[in-house]
């Protein structure tokens, strides 16, 4: 099992503190991608499962208690990102560039309507689900982008990792 290392909790806490300036820089027109749960995502998709159930709580407690009106909402948020994840991990590897981006589009537009209901009150849910749907397809889009890069950097890495260990002959060192 892969345990974290103390650049993985740096990059959390940057990521915590300097989610709603790069909302900010990387919005297209009224949406931007959430940095916090594509990390978290693909930390669940490398990491072991108690480790990154306690960072996805971890992180949420604290952007909870930093930037939203309603404690929890991102706690639970980044659980049900890390369990969707537990679920279809024996299906999805990092290195899969298009199985990430497509779950990644997927779930991200789940959590996105799911964040709504967090946020916005039933009557108005019902009346503007119009815009609320578009807003929450804008952002899939854009994170499945963002998760195809990602995925995509790994793709890489794993074929330049495995062209160095083997020889001339074929045969594994």
């Amino acid at each position: 099992m892969y345990v974290y290392k103390w650049y993985h909790y740096v990059l959390i806490i940057i990521l915590l503190v300097f989610q709603p300036f790069l909302a900010e820089w990387f919005s297209f027109g009224n949406v931007s991608p959430d940095f916090l749960i594509i990390f978290i995502i693909l930390a669940a998709l490398n990491k072991t499962k108690s480790q990154t159930i306690l960072i996805a709580v971890a992180a949420g407690f604290t952007y909870d208690l930093l930037y939203t009106h309603l404690f929890f909402q991102y706690v639970l948020v980044l659980c049900i990102a890390v369990l969707s994840v537990w679920m279809i991990s024996a299906f999805i590897k990092i290195e899969n560039v298009i199985y990430v981006s497509v779950y990644g589009v997927i779930i991200t537009y789940i959590l996105s309507i799911m964040k709504s209901f967090f946020e916005i009150p039933f009557h108005q849910i019902i009346s503007h689900f119009n815009i609320i749907n578009m807003i929450a397809v804008k952002e899939s889009l854009i994170s499945g982008i963002i998760y195809f890069a990602i995925s995509l950097v790994f793709f890489i890495i794993s074929v330049f990792s495995v062209s160095k260990v083997t020889n001339t002959k074929g045969a594994i060192r």
